[in-house]
């Protein structure tokens, strides 16, 4: 899921990279996609239907207080991005999302911290059978 959601918003969300990792240039802004865990939903002995925890960390291209204005315009991306997620064409059936926390937490391994938005969302898909949804 975590390829997935990253492919998906690199299609959709202008301006900003998408990567799994800190890129090694940082001096645009990024989302970093992480897939925190994963849980099987309904009938624990049918592995189909999931629950992905994924964590989107959205940074501006520069610190300080200049770039927490450009870090929640691209959370608001991302967000409205993932909110329309259910129904496009993608390598699983995607019902819903949903997210559970967002908050404003400078990274403090820049100097000055790199202002960052983090957002966390649960996506529950089915088993892809070759069929889009």
């Amino acid at each position: 899921m975590e390829a997935i959601v990253r492919t998906y918003l690199d299609t959709v969300v202008i301006g900003a990279s998408v990567a799994g990792e800190t890129p090694r240039n940082t001096s645009q802004a990024w989302v970093k996609v992480t897939q925190i865990g994963t849980r099987v939903i309904g009938n624990a002995d049918v592995d189909h239907f999931h629950a992905y925890h994924i964590q989107l960390d959205c940074y501006a291209s520069e610190g300080g207080p200049a770039g927490q204005v450009e870090a929640f315009d691209l959370y608001q991306d991302v967000r409205a991005a993932l909110v329309n997620l259910p129904g496009t064409t993608v390598a699983a059936h995607i019902s819903t999302v949903r997210f559970t926390a967002a908050l404003r937490l400078p990274d403090e391994a820049f100097e000055p911290p790199r202002q960052r938005y983090i957002l966390d969302a649960h996506i529950y898909a089915g088993a892809y059978d070759g069929v889009p949804s």
